[in-house]
């Protein structure tokens, strides 16, 4: 119990000691693979805890995820309604295969260009401008990206896995080819 005491937040310790509670007697934090956190600001001691698979942040005050950086074993991270702008400490997260960043102040993702393994990334009401980061994320099968700023939708042309693309119905006469692949699911949210 000595990484749940190492933790900063009080929200993230109340967090982590519910989730211990869950598991199997004797698991210890090796065995947390899962942590979902309601309030929390500061993340320092999380990177004690390098069994984490998957981590929901959602709308809590979050801005620092340099503790983040060590967990190379994260393959999901939910950062949606937090005020994360920096996203460098991520790119190093080569397990990564899902990540939401919806309605953040992220303008920048380009620290997001070596995560290969992505399959699903979520921008949707950020104020991402530029998608030509992502054309090397070939493994993108899902992008979200209603609500953003986005002019120029050529990078994802790139991305011959992409299944699902979500932006805004205003976008729709930007799409150009996009538009007409037809094993391309789009879905246009009015904003």
């Amino acid at each position: 119990m000595d990484e749940v005491e190492s933790l900063r937040d009080a929200g993230l310790r109340a967090a982590v000691r519910a989730h211990l509670r869950g598991l199997p007697h004797g698991a210890g934090s090796e065995g947390l693979s899962e942590i979902v956190v309601d309030e929390v600001t500061v993340l320092d001691g999380i990177e004690r805890f390098h069994g984490l698979r998957r981590l929901g942040l959602e709308g809590t005050d979050v801005v620092d995820l340099r503790p983040l950086a060590g967990l190379r074993d994260l393959e999901e991270l939910w950062l949606s309604e937090t005020r994360v702008t920096d996203l460098r400490p991520l790119s190093g997260l080569q397990a990564l295969t899902v990540l939401e960043l919806g309605d953040t102040p992220v303008v920048d993702i380009e620290p997001l260009r070596p995560l290969r393994r992505l399959q699903k990334l979520w921008l949707n009401g950020s104020n991402v401008t530029d998608l030509d980061p992502i054309r090397a994320l070939t493994g993108l099968v899902t992008v979200g990206v209603a609500g953003a700023p986005i002019e120029d939708y050529r990078p994802l042309e790139a991305l011959a896995e992409l299944q699902t693309l979500v932006v805004s119905r205003s976008a729709s006469a930007r799409l150009g080819a996009l538009s007409h692949r037809g094993d391309l699911d789009i879905h246009l949210l009015d904003e």
